[in-house]
């Protein structure tokens, strides 16, 4: 649920590993453009034989649109806005079974806050997704006090046949385990600019050479949203 930058590359991912995925965004128009965006993604990369088959797997759907059958499993991906978070898995009644597991890729917001809107909240949990989620290995899922122990367990065997590698918080902590400690670095990166003077070429220079980080923190910041930073530090 949701068709940007996040949402499309999940569905990417999951469309390459086999799986058949229903894109859904609030109308036909977002729906649409995020959905030719995968398609112009896939498309472009060498390393995807058949792009035309992975994109057959997804199907675009706006959020008032019919479905032949619940599904399996829901990621939700809309903007780090609680409320839109909030709205989006309170209106999935018709979309879930008893099965169902339904997950935030949220990057910061409350697990646990947002699983009191979710259809049953020991089915639900954090599937977080790093960007771009084709290329990034890892996947941090986030547990709840709520939480069913088997939804931690199905999420995790979920990630893994997707080729990734998954680390697991325990408790609903602010940030969670990546970004409490990437932010801060950020942050700090960013300070260090301010009032310190240094460049953002020395400053993003030693992230990399020094640190070993393939990308400079500021660049980083720059990549990842200033206004995502902002929300999560806040």
């Amino acid at each position: 649920v949701g068709a940007g930058a996040m949402g499309g590359g999940i569905a990417e991912v999951c469309a390459l590993a086999g799986h058949t995925v229903l894109l859904q965004d609030v109308d036909d128009p977002t729906v649409q453009a995020g959905y030719e965006a995968v398609i112009q993604r896939l498309s472009d990369d060498p390393a995807v034989e058949d792009h035309t088959a992975v994109t057959a797997r997804i199907t675009p759907v706006n959020a008032d649109a019919s479905i032949d059958a619940p599904v399996d499993l829901v990621i939700e991906a809309v903007p780090e806005d609680p409320a839109i978070k909030q709205a989006v898995l309170s209106s999935l009644d018709d979309r879930v079974h008893g099965e169902t597991i339904v997950a935030t890729n949220s990057s910061s917001l409350s697990v646990t806050a947002l699983a009191e809107a979710a259809p049953h909240p020991a089915r639900f949990c954090g599937i977080h997704f790093f960007n771009p989620p084709r290329r990034m290995e890892l996947v941090e899922l986030i547990a709840h006090e709520a939480v069913a122990p088997e939804t931690i367990e199905t999420a995790a065997s979920f990630a893994t046949g997707l080729g990734k590698t998954t680390i697991t918080a325990e408790r609903d902590t602010a940030g969670f385990i990546v970004n409490r400690m990437l932010l801060p670095m950020i942050n700090e990166a960013a300070w260090m600019q301010a009032d310190e003077g240094l460049s953002s070429a020395v400053i993003d220079h030693t992230a990399r050479e020094r640190l070993g980080f393939p990308m400079g923190m500021l660049r980083l910041a720059d990549f990842i949203g200033l206004d995502v930073i902002a929300a999560i530090l806040h």
